[in-house]
């Protein structure tokens, strides 16, 4: 990410293995989508341009894709590349990660079922410092 006033980069994200096919930004301008040709998009927390969050990473089954965000800013349309023999358009609801977004740890704690422990927090978020998670 670049600050395009100053010239100067700020962030750097990785994560896909391939060249960049596409990238998109949310109407409100807090979720990055990137699409590559490792088959994936990566969805970032770009609300601290200067410290993205690594959302979720969705294998797309294709090699490039293109992006978009609904004006409503609940879904994120996905087309496969050019040239694969099945062209089709996936309709992905990201609406949850808002919450995911707002508290990391209760998101956690109701997917596992219990707290997550140093180990489990440096796997499934790596992006964020480790604390403790779920009440008792």
């Amino acid at each position: 990410l670049w600050d395009v006033a100053s010239r100067q980069q700020i962030a750097t994200l990785t994560g896909h293995t391939e060249w960049i096919t596409s990238v998109a930004f949310s109407p409100d301008g807090r979720t990055l989508a990137i699409g590559a040709g490792d088959q994936a998009v990566i969805l970032w927390d770009a609300t601290s341009p200067a410290g993205p969050i690594r959302l979720a990473s969705v294998r797309t089954g294709s090699s490039g894709s293109a992006l978009a965000f609904r004006p409503d800013g609940r879904t994120l349309a996905v087309t496969t590349a050019p040239g694969d023999d099945d062209v089709n358009v996936s309709l992905w609801s990201y609406r949850e990660l808002n919450g995911v977004r707002a508290d990391p740890a209760r998101t956690a704690c109701t997917i596992a079922g219990r707290g997550l422990n140093a180990a489990e927090w440096a796997r499934f978020v790596p992006e964020v410092p480790y604390r403790r998670t779920c009440a008792g």
